[in-house]
């Protein structure tokens, strides 16, 4: 026997073709999006008066953060949507 045959065989394997990994996080987002909607559809159905009232609320808060030159919206966006999310939390 020679040398030769005592060496490993090694073999490279190249995967050719295919494009890898898409990425799966629109569907995350996009599933997300349409929880949303449906328990927003579902609350208003369920209760539409409380969701009128909320909506004015909201409509009068933002045409009042509106007035001193869009520099309440940096206090009421963020108060309004944690107040939403607190909501849409207890409902589902």
């Amino acid at each position: 026997m020679s040398d030769d045959s005592q060496q490993p065989i090694i073999v490279k394997r190249i995967k050719k073709g295919g494009h890898g990994h898409h990425g799966g996080a629109w569907k995350i987002a996009y599933a997300d999006f349409v929880t949303a909607m449906i328990t927003s559809v579902r609350a208003v159905v369920t209760s539409p008066l409380p969701m009128i009232g909320w909506a004015a609320v909201i409509v009068g808060l933002l045409i009042v953060s509106v007035i001193p030159y869009f520099m309440g919206l940096l206090v009421t966006i963020p108060v309004l949507g944690h107040a939403t999310w607190h909501s849409y939390k207890a409902i589902r």
